[in-house]
């Protein structure tokens, strides 16, 4: 039996095989399992003895014997088969006129069936089951359907396949392979065999439909076994594992002998020996400590499933996206990671990681690996990128901790394997552990030649442990290190607190602050044990001193605030480039003073008087500002919430909640951002906007940094955004280099842009939309045609409204110009430099520029 079984498992992974037909008791194995035949072959003359009686072409006609012909001892063990001829061998203008043959059966209800037949091709090639145009070449399908006809050259609702059974086979050149499927029936139904478009001189034979039933799969017992058999083995790793896991190891090769053994049984005892608790933690408790405990969501199975690129399991990191959480998969019965992306889609390397503090040490990891390629059936619909291939292994698997990895080798594509390896730890302190995955390339080939891309790889944890410690030991240094992080914590936060309560800008509520800092010195200095009681003690703390610290900053906010504002102004109204207006400025000043001098810490706290006070002073800054206005030294109007630390406050906004929502965040070198992120069929129309009230007519300018970018994500030449940067009636269109990749969802290219808006008259509604205010903003609108822009991303950050004073001063010496002799860099009134090497301001924006140190007006 042993030996029939080993025949037929090579026989399976494309080894020439000398089994022909099964019998009632063989064990069958397919991708999805073992199986056990229960009857007879019901398909009429499967091995071809009786010629093709029982086979037809698609539409029932006899099978052209100028196409096939039937040699009779040209399949395994000299039986016959059915070959592909020279005249017949191209693929046909029609599926009908291509090599082609088919028989269908009737399946019981209620019954699983084995499916088989075996294939010889000339040159070797994959197979395909889609039936599109162009990507057809060497069609071998088993599916089923109502009423047992070819879909061609009609379909109905009754021949229209109902679900495709066969997988794309790659097939190797000269090779008898045998191939198996498994297929459950839960209603009466036919089961088709159709080829077509098929190769010359391939050879196929011993087609057979079996009822049968499911059972264990010993290719698991025996990956696990091998296992246990290579820890036995290492002697010096592992002293005495045979006293634990001799007995273990026999019931599973055991359990791989057994025909009858089910699906459960035979998972179940694998993972009571073998997973987190079970006979291998039996031993492994008694030569090791287990730190799991110490990592967030070890194993996975409590976290929340989630599809691919839906991001890392909770308590991990990741890397490089398309990464989720899967439900129990063949012989992984918990739940997993994966990362997974269709056939026509590049995945990036990856990985998914995490971290805890744990002494040195030697590192046993052990965790399960899985991983299945795909191919594309060429018909765009992205369901069919998707098609497993199973007989081409995933490369660049591994696991690590810290900078040591381990790669997996010979992963399989239909179920787990079991990988282990024992880290050296040199130093104390935070140790990662994770999973990588090499990156992935989409699929290429043709027909004759689909090569596999992509795919999908799994990983599941079972053990970490460190081994010749015990528990104690590592929970021992864990609350040592705790206890140091927590101490070192509550240290940090109270010698902040004392540098703050020292502070002379700071007059009520010391006493206050002092007493919890005093009580905050005992409990650092009592809580001393590394013991989680101690631990505790000092966390509690924490958000006391906390507590305190803030409700410190907030009695004296309205103080502090006054003061740093007195002083503030005190610089501006020195400014010698703002002459005008000194006089009431300082008054106000003074003012100021005359109320924040004499306060102390038995004054009566007066928030509301404080913030009048300070509010009075900014006024008197505000008109000091705008009274010495020039190009030279602007005014500094007073935007509300001017870099969205607030989110929207301040700003009138469209489209509050919903996908097409604004939304807020931080970028590295930008700042605190307002965003709409759509991706590249984003149509939706924006605005945001700011009216600020003013006093003056004259020129202001609106500054903003934006990131503005369409379906061109590698280009701005030409590029159409009807997104504008405006203020008042006067706007320039904007438009910034996108990431140079259509699928990433990432931010391009960030650029500072401004716009001059002109005011006569400020209550004129001709020039403002509101009388009295200034509206500055960015707003995406419809095109001329009336039809929207693709514009996938919108950003906006830092921005600001400068007043210039009056148009005749703004525009005292300032010069138009078209060309000059030589060429030059034209830099904005923030001394950004927005053009190089260039003669001349052509295609600016309106507005005031610096070449040479000189301003030049581009009207």
């Amino acid at each position: 039996m042993k030996k029939q079984l080993l025949m037929m498992a090579a026989a399976f992974m494309g080894v020439a095989g000398s089994a022909y037909a099964y019998n009632i008791g063989d064990a069958v194995y397919t991708h999805s399992g073992k199986y056990k035949i229960v009857g007879e072959n019901i398909v009429v003359n499967g091995d071809f003895s009786n010629g093709t009686t029982g086979w037809t072409g698609l539409t029932g006609r006899a099978i052209p014997t100028d196409t096939f012909n039937v040699v009779p001892n040209g399949g395994p063990d000299g039986k016959p088969c059915l070959q592909v001829m020279i005249s017949g061998g191209t693929m046909g203008n029609t599926l009908d006129g291509s090599a082609n043959f088919r028989q269908s059966v009737r399946l019981a209800g209620g019954n699983t069936y084995v499916i088989s037949y075996k294939v010889k091709a000339n040159t070797g090639g994959v197979t395909s089951t889609a039936r599109w145009s162009g990507r057809n070449d060497n069609y071998q399908d088993v599916f089923v359907n109502g009423n047992g006809l070819s879909p061609y050259p009609t379909e109905t609702e009754d021949n229209k396949s109902q679900g495709s059974v066969a997988e794309w086979i790659d097939t190797k050149g000269g090779e008898w392979m045998t191939i198996n499927y498994a297929y459950r029936a839960e209603t009466d139904i036919y089961l088709n065999f159709e080829f077509f478009n098929l190769i010359q001189f391939d050879s196929f034979a011993d087609f057979g439909v079996y009822s049968a039933t499911q059972v264990g799969d010993d290719r698991i017992a025996t990956s696990a076994a091998n296992t246990l058999q290579s820890i036995i083995d290492d002697t010096e790793t592992f002293p005495d594992a045979a006293d634990y896991l001799s007995e273990p190891l026999a019931e599973l090769r055991s359990a791989a002998e057994n025909p009858d053994i089910s699906v459960d049984e035979l998972n179940g005892m694998v993972d009571m020996i073998m997973g987190s608790e079970s006979a291998l933690s039996e031993y492994l408790n008694a030569i090791s400590a287990d730190v799991s405990s110490y990592f967030d969501y070890f194993t996975f199975d409590d976290c929340t499933e989630k599809g691919a690129n839906k991001g890392a399991a909770e308590g991990w990191s990741e890397t490089g996206g398309r990464w989720g959480v899967r439900a129990p998969w063949s012989d992984m019965t918990t739940r997993h990671i994966f990362a997974e992306s269709p056939a026509n889609v590049a995945m990036a390397a990856g990985s998914q990681y995490q971290t805890a503090a744990l002494p040195k040490g030697k590192y046993l990891y052990m965790v399960k690996g899985s991983g299945t390629r795909y191919y594309g059936d060429g018909s765009g619909k992205k369901s069919n990128f998707y098609i497993p291939d199973y007989y081409n292994n995933v490369s660049g698997m591994g696991f690590f901790i810290n900078g040591d990895s381990a790669e997996m080798k010979d992963v399989p594509t239909y179920m787990s394997n079991i990988y282990y390896k024992v880290f050296d730890v040199a130093e104390d302190g935070d140790q990662t552990i994770g999973f990588y995955r090499d990156a992935q390339s989409a699929f290429t080939g043709n027909d004759r030649n689909k090569v596999s891309g992509s795919g999908i790889v799994r990983f599941d944890n079972m053990h970490i442990r460190i081994l010749g410690v015990t528990n104690e030991d590592v929970e021992a240094y864990f609350l040592k290190e705790t206890l140091a992080n927590s101490q070192n914590a509550l240290k940090v936060m109270v010698d902040s607190a004392k540098n703050v309560v020292a502070l002379t800008k700071y007059i009520w509520g010391k006493d206050e602050l002092q007493a919890v800092i005093d009580e905050s010195d005992n409990v650092y200095a009592t809580c001393t044990n590394p013991t989680q009681e101690d631990i505790d003690k000092l966390d509690a703390q924490m958000p006391i001193m906390r507590d305190a610290i803030r409700a410190y900053y907030a009695v004296n906010k309205e103080y502090v605030q006054l003061g740093e504002d007195i002083e503030a102004a005190k610089e501006v109204a020195a400014d010698a480039k703002r002459p005008a207006g000194k006089d009431a400025l300082n008054a106000a000043i003074k003012t100021a003073e005359d109320y924040y001098t004499p306060l102390n810490a038995s004054s009566v706290r007066d928030s509301l008087t404080l913030v009048k006070t300070d509010s009075t002073l900014n006024a008197a800054v505000q008109t000091f500002y705008v009274a010495n206005a020039s190009w030279e030294a602007p005014a500094v109007m007073n935007l509300v919430n001017a870099d969205f630390a607030d989110n929207s406050t301040g700003w009138s906004i469209d489209a509050i909640g919903g996908t097409a929502s604004w939304k807020f965040g931080t970028i590295d070198g930008v700042g605190r951002t307002m965003y709409f992120n759509r991706g590249n069929t984003a149509y939706d129309n924006k605005y945001a906007y700011q009216d600020v009230k003013v006093e003056q007519p004259g020129v202001y300018e609106f500054f903003a940094t934006l990131a503005v970018h369409n379906s061109q994500w590698s280009s701005i030449e030409g590029q159409v955004t009807s997104t504008y940067l405006y203020a008042n009636k006067d706007s320039i269109e904007v438009c910034t280099l996108g990431p140079g990749e259509p699928t990433a969802q990432v931010v391009g290219s960030f650029d500072d842009f401004s716009v001059v808006s002109k005011v006569t008259d400020i209550n004129d509604t001709e020039q403002v939309p509101v009388a009295g205010y200034i509206r500055v903003g960015l707003e995406k609108r419809p095109l001329p045609d009336g039809t929207n822009a693709v514009v996938n991303m919108i950003y906006i950050a830092n921005t600001k409204l400068l007043y210039y004073g009056s148009i005749e001063d703004y525009e005292t010496g300032v010069t138009d110009v078209e060309v000059v002799d030589t060429t030059f860099d034209v830099y904005n009134l923030n001394g950004m430099k927005v053009r190089s090497n260039v003669n001349s301001l052509d295609g600016l924006a309106k507005g005031i520029y610096i070449v040479n140190g000189k301003k030049y007006v581009v009207k």
